[in-house]
């Protein structure tokens, strides 16, 4: 339960922080009128999480609820805010991806963003997270992972991508949302710079090679 007049330690929070929880508490209510609106949808099962968040440099208790579906291993988390994401799993990667788009916008809402925006019935938000999964999927199954920089290229791109680097001396990877960026050249860069591994270098075909970091927020 949110306290809003103490922190998680017990400390009295400030007028503002105790704003914003009130806040949270009033999205967490909608939430759970939200989630009563579910209905039972085959090979998903619904359940709320115990949650923390930050703020005012303290950490604060919440509620978040998840559908999971075991089978597709998707699992689809709504926060109290009115947005969502969609985690699924890469048995070829090994690991949990979402759509999230750091800073910049979540999987999905459950709640309309602005005045004019429609928010589809949560069977077809679902439905279409299903099919972005399989879709991912299906990229990631023949994807090759380019070698130290962290980015990954459809084979069928891969030798445009070898053309524009010979052409224009340089090619820049952007991650999907706030993060950091990554520069292949082949020329060294002033600044946050280092000599390709071997492997990149054998990747793309050319020597010497060079990469470089940047913010991209």
């Amino acid at each position: 339960m949110i306290n809003l007049d103490h922190n998680m330690k017990g400390n009295v929070v400030d007028k503002y922080t105790k704003q914003y929880l009130a806040e949270e508490v009033k999205n967490v209510k909608r939430l759970t009128k939200f989630v009563k609106t579910i209905p039972a949808i085959a090979g998903w099962v619904g359940e709320w999480k115990d949650e923390t968040f930050w703020y005012g440099q303290q950490n604060h208790p919440t509620k978040r609820y998840q559908l999971i579906n075991e089978e597709l291993k998707i699992k689809m988390t709504f926060r109290p805010g009115g947005d969502g994401t969609t985690e699924y799993w890469l048995e070829k990667q090994k690991f949990w991806a979402s759509f999230d788009r750091r800073g910049v916008e979540s999987s999905f809402y459950y709640v309309p963003l602005w005045e004019t925006d429609k928010v589809p019935p949560v069977t077809e938000i679902v439905a279409r997270q299903v099919e972005r999964v399989l879709e991912r999927r299906r990229y990631h199954e023949s994807s090759i992972a380019i070698p130290e920089i962290g980015f990954t290229i459809s084979p069928e791109h891969l030798p445009k991508l070898k053309e524009e680097l010979k052409k224009n001396g340089y090619r820049s990877f952007m991650p999907s949302g706030f993060g950091t960026g990554k520069t292949v050249s082949v020329k060294r860069s002033k600044y946050n710079c280092k000599r390709a591994t071997q492997a990149l270098e054998d990747f793309m075909g050319m020597s010497p090679l060079y990469v470089s970091s940047f913010d991209a927020d």
